[in-house]
Order: structure tokens, then C-alpha cells, then sequence
């Protein structure tokens, strides 16, 4: 009877021990299968996503063309030194001219924005400054233009390209005498003054400091301009410049002189002031005597106060009578 028990009790023994090492095989079986399983698919995974790099921070070296600066994505595009050295000059010119105007006219235009900031000098290339009309910036101005317009003769003010031709001024141009204003005497299409003798001379001032002091025919001193009378073309009188009374008494056709205007209805020749001529030229030129008889009264009648042959008074008494 206890021998039974003890065999059972052994066999008991071993199923259990038996048990025991089958359950740690299958763990460590388990355990490779499941190792392995996470390796593979580690291994699938590394191959699907890359590895990411490190981020680039250095910049490419500069490139000469600005298209494969562009593509590269390099902002801002990187400058030559040459570039920067020709920025660099371009400035340091600017700022001489703008030195160079507030030095010569106390103010700069082209920190004023001036006329012509846009273009560039004719001369030295500089930009960003004022532009005269002639292209050049106010340093190239003077040293290349001012030489060739010149100064105003009377001030010493720098002139235009205009102004060189007259050599002054707007200011300037006046009468050498009395200082009238004879800007406006300039003829641009000829290029000379609409003055009488192409001086800087007005018309009065040259009646009286340019022409005879006196008068041709009876040696009066001129006090006035408007006392000298130039003898025209058609007239026949042997003077050039002659006294307003000279002029007013002198026959322009013959030469003759009389004051005495009582001569002509005493017979004698007389000068008409009115229309210039003598007694004699007038009816030599006109066919009829200057004087006439009126019709009614037989009084001799200025041409003036003729009406129809009748002198004045007598026209009035006819149409005083007429009206009743």
C-alpha cells in the first residue's frame, strides 16, 4: 500500500517538473519570435522614412549670376565688391554735390527733391541729384558749362545758355542810360535787340545820346527826345535831324520854311502843318489849290472845314433856313 503511494507520488513529481521547463521554453520562444518581429519592422520603417539631415545654416558662397542666386534661395542676393565699391563712390559724389551746392547758392536742391533727380549727370554719372536742363549736376555745371556761357558783363552773375549770346543777366539788360528794362527788346528768332541801333540803348535815350545834339536846319541844342525829328526817306529835305519846329514849317516835298500860315490867303506860298507840303506842292500833287473859295461867301476854307464846296458858318445859316 505505501509502496503505491510512493510511485504515485513520484509520477505526481515529474508532470510537474515536466510542466515546469515546457512553460519556460515557450516564454523564450515567445520572446525570440517577438524580438525578431520588432526588428523587422523597425528595419521595414528605416527603410520607408529617410533619416532626417541636419539643418544647413551657412550661406552659399556668392554667386556673379542673379538667376542662380534667385534658384538657390539666397535672400538678400549677395553683392559683388566691385558692386559695393561703385555704390560706395556713387554716394561719396552725391554728397560732394550736395556740399558743393549749399557752399555756392546756400541751399541744395537735390536735398529738395528738385527738378531731374531721376537722371543721371551727362558728365560724371552721379544720381540722385539735381539735373540742370543742359545734364549736368551742379559740380560738372560749373567746370565744363559756366566756362563756355560765361559771366554778366555789369554783375558778374553766372549766365544761361540764353543768356551768353547777350552777355547779361536778365537783371542787367537795361538802357545803358536810364535803366529801362529791354529784356523784353530781345528777338529769339534773330538772336539781336529790336533797339535802334543794336545797343543796349532805348529809344528815347537814343534820340538824345546816339543822334546830334542840335538841329540840322537852325542849330537848336535837342533838350527832349521827343524834339529830334528824323527826316523820312520820301521827304526831300536836306537834313537828317532837324527840331520838331523845323519840321512842322518845312515843306517835306521841296525844302521851303515859312511860320507865317496868313501868307497863303494873302497870296503868297505858305507851309501847311497839317498835311506837311507847301501852297505850291499841294496843288501840284493834289490838282487843286489847298485853300478854297467857298461857294456861298467866296472866303477862302481849309480843306478841314470845306463841306461840299461851303464852308462851315455857311452850311450852318443853310440848314438854320431849311428847318422852318
Amino acid at each position: 500500500m505505501k509502496l503505491r503511494k510512493s510511485i504515485l507520488f513520484l509520477l505526481g513529481f515529474l508532470v510537474v517538473i515536466l510542466a515546469v521547463g515546457c512553460g519556460g521554453f515557450t516564454e523564450d520562444v515567445q520572446k525570440d519570435v517577438t524580438t525578431a518581429s520588432v526588428s523587422e519592422t523597425t528595419q521595414e520603417t528605416s527603410t520607408a522614412i529617410p533619416t532626417p539631415t541636419a539643418k544647413v545654416t551657412a550661406t552659399p558662397a556668392p554667386t556673379t549670376d542673379i538667376g542662380q542666386a534667385i534658384q538657390a534661395g539666397n535672400e538678400p542676393i549677395p553683392t559683388m565688391p566691385e558692386q559695393e565699391a561703385a555704390v560706395d563712390s556713387m554716394e561719396t559724389r552725391r554728397q560732394e554735390v550736395i556740399a558743393y551746392e549749399k557752399e555756392r547758392d546756400g541751399y541744395s536742391p537735390s536735398e529738395q527733391g528738385s527738378r531731374g533727380i531721376n537722371e543721371p549727370c551727362g558728365y560724371c554719372g552721379v544720381t540722385d541729384v539735381y539735373i540742370s536742363r543742359e545734364g549736368a549736376c551742379a559740380i560738372c555745371y560749373d567746370k565744363y558749362l559756366q566756362q563756355e556761357f560765361g559771366w554778366c558783363e555789369i554783375c558778374g552773375t553766372p549766365l544761361t545758355m540764353l543768356q551768353s549770346d547777350y552777355k547779361r543777366c536778365w537783371d542787367c539788360m537795361k538802357c545803358q542810360y536810364c535803366g529801362t528794362n529791354l529784356s523784353g527788346y530781345i528777338n529769339y528768332d534773330t538772336g539781336s535787340l529790336d533797339t535802334p541801333d543794336g545797343t543796349w540803348t532805348c529809344d528815347e535815350c537814343f534820340k538824345i545820346n546816339s543822334l546830334p545834339k542840335a538841329c540840322d536846319r537852325c542849330g537848336k541844342t535837342f533838350e527832349e527826345s521827343w524834339d529830334i525829328v528824323e527826316c523820312g526817306v520820301y521827304d526831300n529835305l536836306p537834313y537828317n535831324y532837324i527840331c520838331s519846329m523845323c519840321s512842322q514849317w518845312s515843306c517835306h516835298n521841296c525844302g521851303f520854311y515859312s511860320e507865317d500860315i496868313d501868307a497863303a490867303y494873302e497870296g503868297g506860298v505858305s507851309v501847311f502843318p497839317d498835311c506837311g507840303l507847301c501852297t505850291n506842292c499841294y496843288e501840284d500833287i493834289y490838282g487843286e489849290p489847298y485853300l478854297q473859295a467857298c461857294s456861298i461867301c467866296g472866303k477862302l476854307v481849309h480843306p478841314s472845314g470845306r463841306i461840299n464846296g461851303i464852308c462851315q458858318i455857311c452850311s450852318e445859316a443853310m440848314n438854320v433856313q431849311t428847318e422852318f
